[in-house]
């Protein structure tokens, strides 16, 4: 009995070694399998915040970029109307100057025709003054006796009348140069 006793425990203990064994492997089986779990899991975790992460960084960019190129239509919105006014004053400052350029010219072309105006007049006035000198030397002539007088001493009378008339011309002339300058000044 002895025998089978130690045979009974053997094979008990046989037993009970394997089912520790059955044990020790599930265990180390579920500690493993635990472990890979866990690992998945804060893979699963970390790959999760991860992308997480990762989408809210792209949507910061989005945004960032969106207000960057609203940021950015800003920007050229005011340079482009800095550069707008600027633009207006510089032809509202040109255009100023050339009307006051035209007002200048035509009071400049005001005045050169009343010069023109007055040289005409007084061309007028000499051209009459002329007239009536022929026209009465005409008369002189007519009233001088041919008949009475020789060629010669017609000729002659005829010279001293011209160089009279030239003279009186001459001088009326000159007093007309004279209130025109002094009119300008």
């Amino acid at each position: 009995m002895k025998v089978d006793n130690i045979n009974s425990f053997l094979f008990v203990k046989k037993i009970q070694q394997r089912k520790k064994q059955i044990l020790f492997n599930a265990f180390k089986s579920n500690i493993i399998e635990s472990r890979e779990m866990k690992k998945r899991d804060t893979f699963i975790d970390e790959n999760y915040i991860r992308g997480l992460k990762l989408k809210s960084i792209k949507a910061l960019k989005l945004v960032s970029r969106v207000s960057g190129k609203e940021n950015i239509i800003i920007k050229m919105k005011a340079k482009l109307k800095a550069f707008e006014e600027v633009t207006v004053k510089s032809k509202e400052e040109e255009v100023s100057k050339l009307r006051k350029i035209a007002e200048d010219l035509e009071l400049a072309i005001r005045a050169e025709n009343a010069q023109l105006h007055n040289i005409k007049e007084k061309l007028d006035q000499a051209f009459l003054r002329g007239a009536t000198a022929v026209s009465l030397e005409a008369l002189n002539m007519s009233q001088v006796k041919l008949e009475s007088c020789t060629y010669l001493d017609y000729m002659v009378q005829l010279r001293e009348n011209q160089h009279e008339i030239q003279t009186k011309n001459r001088y009326y002339e000159f007093e007309e140069v004279k209130k025109s300058s002094s009119e300008q000044i």
